[in-house]
């Protein structure tokens, strides 16, 4: 079998056939895939993937071979490239086509089930894409393939000029989808949107209800995009002169402790990591995280963010443009405003459900005024005064509440560094690590976390992230400290005081953190769409909206306000 002469370098510049196979499918899916560089797993690539797992295996059999399924199979696994025709495909076999003597065929492996007459449309072109492919490299090629898993059928075709041009045509459409700076618009209202594991990123009935393609009467009720739940989880390491090394497919956690079991937790399971304080990961440990994707976050013990390694960064270039272009325009402000607007309702919500008596109607009247007027915030300084005139409102009431329960963790206003008391003590800590949760946010969805629409762009400090957690500030930091407080899963025992600032001690920074994590998992109906989906889930929800919002795809940010 001849392989194709170009090498790996210059595939780049080639359309992977499979990727036409999308843009036939859904020009979402492939700009989204092949542009942006997004992708997620579900069950249906997983079986996708399990069903490819023999033919996988690159074959380079010089004698015909005989598979399970009957064929006399020639090669498999074989990489075919040309410019001419502008496509590079891996063919999952290629084999003896019995009714044309001296010619070959290339048979594709699909999980499910054929339709009634033929292949689906775009299996037809990917595999229409494979035969051209065999015959540009000299080969005899009259029909093409797709063997079926699911009913194991082999389905055969006639490679005929009608199915060549089809062929031919998708991958112009599928240029031309490539060279769009911005996503496609969404399928409406479409079977396939479901199935699909890139529906939390494409997110399509929301895009087609907040663009106005559709009436939200027309997906009432919006279709569940977001997964049921998450199959990985933030690792934290907490523990003071822990080392963090690697042992295959496995992180080996040894704390300082000599007397202290290792923890082992799989590759796998890890969202992202977060190295608190003067933990220790080996470099082997970081760079095998960095190769499966998995982000590594360092902060100090009292939660100041240091940095973050990711392993790579997002190709929604045209995402990181428009944030550019918006910066400073009356695009960034009404973002803003949304925004800081969001927050003052979450806060005046906050109050609303723990303050009682503590908080009049006065101030819950002013922070509702104050919401409405970010509509009419003409400028940048103008929005800051009212989110100002906010913040001391709120931390006079929340200041009350939190020693409430237990006089010493009474506060006397937010202070920030240094904290002067526990209570601020457990907000700073807490911020810093929303922080890093929304910093990891923005860079997943192709956002740059350090150009702010609302938070002056500074050196060293993540704008965007600060501005995409002001509506989260008080349901998931503030809501967090009083739930400790109140649950009394902390102790003022717990904290010490250095100087002017006040520290926690290791038992209570673990409590901490694991009552975060809780919050975070929590499930809330979301306002604008109804589903049931965790915080942390709706921060990427919220996220994408943001980046939408920036290039232009949805006309305004998103809300997100809790009743």
């Amino acid at each position: 079998m001849t392989q194709g002469a170009d090498d790996d370098a210059d595939r780049e510049d080639l359309l992977p056939a499979r990727m036409v196979n999308e843009v036939v499918y859904c020009p979402r899916l492939f700009w989204l895939e092949h542009c942006a560089g997004q992708f997620a797993d579900n069950a249906h690539t997983i079986r996708g993937r399990q069903a490819h797992g023999r033919v996988d295996d690159a074959g380079g059999a010089t004698l015909p071979a005989v598979d399970d399924d009957g064929v006399d199979v020639v090669e498999r696994g074989t990489w075919l490239s040309s410019r001419a025709l502008g496509v590079t495909a891996k063919l999952d076999r290629v084999v003896v086509d019995p009714a044309h003597e001296g010619c070959v065929l290339p048979l594709d492996t699909k999980k499910g089930r054929p339709p009634g007459d033929g292949l689906w449309p775009a299996d037809d072109v990917q595999v229409t894409l494979q035969g051209l492919l065999l015959r540009d490299a000299g080969h005899r090629v009259q029909r093409v393939g797709v063997f079926y898993a699911a009913t194991r059928q082999r389905v055969v075709v006639d490679l005929d000029d009608a199915r060549v041009a089809r062929a031919r045509a998708a991958v112009d459409e599928a240029r031309r989808v490539q060279q769009s700076p911005t996503a496609p618009p969404p399928l409406v209202d479409s079977p396939k949107c479901p199935g699909c594991s890139l529906n939390a990123i494409c997110q399509p009935d929301e895009v087609n209800a907040l663009s106005g393609r559709v009436t939200c009467d027309e997906l009432t009720p919006l279709r569940r995009v977001i997964p049921e739940a998450a199959d990985t989880r933030p690792l934290y390491i907490t523990d003071p002169g822990a080392r963090v090394f690697a042992e295959r497919q496995t992180l080996v956690i040894e704390p300082r402790a000599d007397d202290a079991p290792k923890q082992k937790v799989g590759l796998s399971t890890i969202d992202h990591v977060c190295v608190l304080g003067t933990a220790q990961l080996s470099t082997a440990a970081l760079r095998a995280l960095l190769e499966e994707g998995v982000s590594v976050a360092f902060l100090s013990s009292s939660g100041w963010l240091a940095g973050v390694a990711v392993g790579d960064e997002s190709r929604a270039v045209g995402v990181r443009m428009a944030q550019h272009r918006a910066w400073g325009t009356d695009a960034a402000l009404a973002v803003a405003r949304a925004l800081v607007a969001d927050k003052i309702h979450n806060q005046r919500t906050m109050l609303r459900r723990n303050a009682g008596d503590a908080v009049d109607d006065g101030t819950l009247a002013r922070l509702k005024r104050l919401v409405d007027e970010c509509a009419c915030a003409a400028t940048p300084a103008a929005l800051l005064a009212l989110e100002a005139e906010a913040a001391k409102r709120y931390w006079q009431v929340f200041s009350l509440l939190a020693g409430r329960d237990e006089p010493a963790f009474a506060m006397d206003g937010r202070s920030r560094r240094p904290p002067r008391d526990a209570t601020n003590a457990m907000l700073g800590f807490l911020s810093g690590i929303l922080t890093k949760d929304c910093l990891l946010a923005a860079r997943l969805v192709g956002l740059d976390p350090y150009l702010g629409v609302f938070h002056t762009p500074t050196h060293g400090r993540p704008s965007l992230a600060l501005d995409l957690m002001e509506p989260f500030r008080p349901l998931v930091v503030d809501s967090t400290v009083l739930g400790v407080i109140r649950r009394r899963e902390v102790a003022p025992s717990g904290f010490a005081k250095t100087g002017a600032a006040v520290a926690m001690d290791q038992p209570t920074r673990r409590a901490v953190v694991a009552a975060y994590e809780r919050r975070m998992q929590e499930s809330i109906t979301h306002p604008v769409f109804g589903y049931r989906v965790t915080y942390r889930q709706v921060l990427g929800v919220q996220a994408r909206l943001l980046a939408r919002a920036l290039t232009g795809e949805l006309p305004k940010m998103t809300a997100f306000r809790t009743r």
